[in-house]
C-alpha cells in the first residue's frame, strides 16, 4: 500500500467522462455479444473492439483513483494492525469498483460518490473483522466511538469522563453507554497472559458444555430429559430436528416441543440450595466490597500493580474480580492512567483502551525523555568539613564588677 501500482495522475472532468462513457459502450457491446437483443449496425470485430476499449478504460479509471483509497484508509492508521493493512486497502479497492459501476457520469464528479462508499466498507471492515470485538460492524463502531470520546473528556479535564457526560455526547441513554464502555471482546487465550491461560484452562469443563450440563439434566424427568438430550445432541454430538425428536421418543412435535420447553424453563431457573445460595451472596458481597476499594484506589491513581498490592493479591485476581463483578470500566481506567503516563497499557488493560493521538504523543515523549545509561565514574572524594570547635568561655578568671552583669579583668565597664 505504500506505493501504489501503477499509480496514474488523477482523472479532470472532461477525461471522467471520456472514460465513463467508454465503460458504459463497453458494457453495451458485451451485452450483444452475449445474446441480448439490441439493434446495433457493428460487426462483432468492431463489438470485440469497443469490449476492449471499455476494459482499458475502466482500469485505467480504477488505478486514477487509488488515492481515494489510499486517503480512506489513511485515517484508520491507528487502529489497523500491521497485518491487516493490505487486506483493509483490498477491501477498499473493491468497495472502489462496486461505485464505479454505479457511477453515472450526467450527475457529477465520480470522488463525490466513491469517497463515502470506500470509506464506509473500510470502517465496517475495520470495525467487524478486524476489530475483533466480537459484535456487529454498527455496534463495534459505536463502541469505538463511545471509548474515543471517554479518553478525549478524560485527557481534557484530567479525570475519567462520567457515563453521563459520554452519553450527552453520543446522543444516548446513560444505561446504553455504560454497557458500550463495560464491553468486553473475546480473547484467545493464546493471548492472554500465563497466570490467566492456566486459571481459564483449569476452570473449563473437560467433556465441553454437555458435560458441565448433564448433572442439571438428570435431574429432569425422564421425558424432558430425553427431548433435551436429543433435540441438542449432548449425548453423541448431533442435535436433531422436531420430527426425529418425536420418532425416537414416541410422542408428537408439539409434545415435544413442550417438554423441551418445561426442560429449559427449569434448566434456566433452578429451585436454589440454601447452602449454596448463602455462600454465594457472601461471596458477591465481599466482591462488591473490594470492587468498591479498588474504585476508589483507582480513582486516587493508582495502577493495576499498585492496588493490587494494595489488596495483598496479585494483578491477574484485580483483573478477574472486575470481570467477575462487570467492572470492565475499572481496567480501562487503569489502561487510561497508564497511556497517561507514556507507558504501553498491560495485557490485563491493552483489551478496554483504545489509542488515542494524545495517548500516542505523550508515548513518544516518554520514550524520547528516557535517560540512556551512562558509563559508571568513580564519585570525587567528599571534601573534608570545615568546621571550627568554639569552646564555652571559662568564669574562674570572671569578677563581678559593681557597673555591669560581668566583665573581662582589666576591661573597661559599661554603666547599666
Amino acid at each position: 500500500m505504500d506505493e501504489l501500482p501503477r499509480a496514474l495522475p488523477l482523472l479532470t472532468a472532461d477525461e471522467e467522462v471520456r472514460l465513463a462513457r467508454l465503460i458504459e459502450a463497453g458494457v453495451a457491446a458485451s451485452a450483444v455479444l452475449a445474446g441480448h437483443r439490441l439493434r446495433v449496425e457493428a460487426s462483432r470485430a468492431e463489438l470485440e473492439r469497443i469490449v476492449g476499449e471499455g476494459e482499458k478504460a475502466r482500469e485505467r479509471f480504477l488505478l486514477s483513483n487509488l488515492r481515494l483509497v489510499v486517503f480512506a484508509v489513511g485515517g484508520l492508521s491507528s487502529r489497523v494492525p500491521g497485518g491487516l493493512r493490505d487486506d483493509v486497502f483490498q477491501e477498499g479497492v473493491a468497495a472502489l469498483a462496486e461505485a464505479l459501476r454505479g457511477y453515472d457520469w450526467r450527475r457529477g464528479r465520480f470522488s463525490t460518490l466513491a469517497l463515502r462508499n470506500v470509506r464506509w466498507r473500510v470502517e465496517e471492515y475495520v470495525a467487524g473483522a478486524g476489530g475483533s470485538l466480537g459484535v456487529p460492524a454498527g455496534r463495534a463502531m459505536v463502541i469505538r466511538r463511545a471509548r474515543s470520546i471517554a479518553a478525549r473528556l478524560e485527557s481534557e479535564s484530567g479525570r475519567p469522563a462520567k457515563a453521563s457526560e459520554v452519553a450527552a455526547e453520543l446522543g444516548r441513554d446513560v444505561a446504553s453507554t455504560e454497557s458500550l464502555l463495560r464491553h468486553q471482546p473475546a480473547m484467545s487465550i493464546e493471548a492472554m497472559p500465563p497466570e490467566l491461560q492456566k486459571r481459564t484452562l483449569a476452570a473449563a469443563p473437560a467433556g465441553g458444555p454437555g458435560e458441565a450440563l448433564r448433572p442439571d439434566v438428570r435431574r429432569l424427568p425422564r421425558n424432558q430429559r430425553d427431548v433435551i438430550t436429543l433435540r441438542f445432541g449432548l449425548t453423541d454430538g448431533r442435535p436433531r430436528s422436531w420430527l426425529e425428536v418425536a420418532a425416537e421418543t414416541g410422542t408428537s412435535v408439539s409434545t415435544a416441543k413442550r417438554a423441551c420447553k418445561l426442560g429449559l424453563a427449569t434448566l434456566r431457573n433452578p429451585a436454589p440450595q440454601p447452602a449454596a445460595e448463602a455462600a454465594a451472596l457472601v461471596q458477591a458481597r465481599r466482591t462488591a466490597e473490594r470492587l468498591k476499594e479498588v474504585d476508589r484506589l483507582s480513582k486516587a491513581g493508582l495502577s493495576l500493580v499498585e492496588v493490587a498490592i494494595a489488596l495483598k493479591a496479585e494483578p491477574v485476581e484485580v483483573h478477574d474480580m472486575c470481570v467477575a463483578g462487570r467492572r470492565q470500566d475499572l481496567l480501562a481506567r487503569f489502561g487510561r492512567l497508564e497511556q497517561s503516563h507514556g507507558f504501553e497499557p498491560s495485557p490485563y488493560t491493552a483489551p478496554y483502551v483504545v489509542e488515542t493521538e494524545e495517548s500516542a504523543r505523550r508515548r513518544a515523549r516518554f520514550l524520547a525523555a528516557s535517560p540512556t545509561e551512562e558509563p559508571a565514574t568513580t564519585p570525587p572524594p567528599l571534601a573534608r568539613p570545615r568546621h571550627e570547635t568554639v569552646a564555652p568561655p571559662t568564669t574562674t578568671n570572671l569578677r563581678r564588677h559593681p557597673d555591669g552583669p560581668g566583665q573581662q579583668p582589666g576591661g573597661r565597664g559599661i554603666g547599666w
